[in-house]
Protein backbone atom coordinates (compact mmCIF):
# COMPACT_ATOMS: atom_id res chain seq x y z
CA UNK A 1 0.00 0.00 0.00
CA UNK A 2 2.87 2.34 0.74
CA UNK A 3 4.36 1.61 -2.68
CA UNK A 4 1.12 2.74 -4.35
CA UNK A 5 1.37 6.11 -2.56
CA UNK A 6 5.06 6.53 -3.42
CA UNK A 7 4.61 6.04 -7.17
CA UNK A 8 2.32 9.07 -7.73
CA UNK A 9 4.58 11.10 -5.45
CA UNK A 10 7.67 10.05 -7.44
CA UNK A 11 5.94 10.91 -10.72
CA UNK A 12 4.93 14.34 -9.38
CA UNK A 13 8.48 14.92 -8.13
CA UNK A 14 9.90 13.95 -11.53
CA UNK A 15 7.49 16.33 -13.30
CA UNK A 16 8.38 19.11 -10.88
CA UNK A 17 12.09 18.56 -11.56
CA UNK A 18 11.52 18.59 -15.30
CA UNK A 19 9.49 21.79 -15.02
CA UNK A 20 12.20 23.38 -12.88
CA UNK A 21 14.88 22.50 -15.42
CA UNK A 22 12.82 23.92 -18.29
CA UNK A 23 12.06 27.13 -16.40
CA UNK A 24 15.70 27.46 -15.35
CA UNK A 25 16.87 27.05 -18.93
CA UNK A 26 14.30 29.62 -20.07
CA UNK A 27 15.57 32.04 -17.40
CA UNK A 28 19.17 31.57 -18.55
CA UNK A 29 18.19 32.15 -22.18
CA UNK A 30 16.25 35.27 -21.15
CA UNK A 31 19.29 36.65 -19.32
CA UNK A 32 21.49 35.96 -22.35
CA UNK A 33 19.07 37.85 -24.61
CA UNK A 34 18.88 40.68 -22.08
CA UNK A 35 22.68 41.02 -22.03
CA UNK A 36 22.80 40.90 -25.83
CA UNK A 37 20.13 43.59 -26.16
CA UNK A 38 21.96 45.76 -23.63
CA UNK A 39 25.23 45.51 -25.57
CA UNK A 40 23.37 46.30 -28.81
CA UNK A 41 21.82 49.33 -27.14
CA UNK A 42 25.26 50.57 -26.08
CA UNK A 43 26.59 50.09 -29.62
CA UNK A 44 23.60 51.93 -31.11
CA UNK A 45 24.19 54.87 -28.77
CA UNK A 46 27.89 54.94 -29.73
CA UNK A 47 26.96 55.00 -33.40
CA UNK A 48 24.36 57.72 -32.81
CA UNK A 49 26.99 59.91 -31.14
CA UNK A 50 29.45 59.26 -33.96
CA UNK A 51 26.80 60.12 -36.57
CA UNK A 52 26.02 63.38 -34.76
CA UNK A 53 29.73 64.24 -34.77
CA UNK A 54 30.00 63.60 -38.51
CA UNK A 55 26.79 65.56 -39.13
CA UNK A 56 28.35 68.51 -37.32
CA UNK A 57 31.54 68.20 -39.38
CA UNK A 58 29.43 68.01 -42.56
CA UNK A 59 27.54 71.17 -41.62
CA UNK A 60 30.80 73.03 -41.00
CA UNK A 61 32.20 71.86 -44.34
CA UNK A 62 29.02 72.89 -46.17
CA UNK A 63 29.25 76.35 -44.62
CA UNK A 64 32.89 76.62 -45.72
CA UNK A 65 32.02 75.57 -49.26
CA UNK A 66 29.12 78.04 -49.43
CA UNK A 67 31.38 80.85 -48.21
CA UNK A 68 34.02 79.89 -50.77
CA UNK A 69 31.38 79.83 -53.51
CA UNK A 70 30.15 83.27 -52.51
CA UNK A 71 33.71 84.56 -52.55
CA UNK A 72 34.35 83.06 -55.99
CA UNK A 73 31.13 84.57 -57.35
CA UNK A 74 32.22 87.99 -56.07
CA UNK A 75 35.64 87.56 -57.68
CA UNK A 76 33.99 86.54 -60.95
CA UNK A 77 31.76 89.63 -60.89
CA UNK A 78 34.79 91.84 -60.28
CA UNK A 79 36.67 90.21 -63.15
CA UNK A 80 33.69 90.60 -65.48
CA UNK A 81 33.27 94.24 -64.46
CA UNK A 82 36.97 95.01 -64.85
CA UNK A 83 37.14 93.13 -68.13
CA UNK A 84 34.37 95.29 -69.58
CA UNK A 85 36.20 98.53 -68.64
CA UNK A 86 39.36 97.75 -70.63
Amino acid sequence: MSLEKDIPHAIALKQARRTSIILGAAAVITVIFMIYSFTQSIEAERQRIEAAKYREIKDIEITKVKNELTSLKEQLRKCETEGGKH
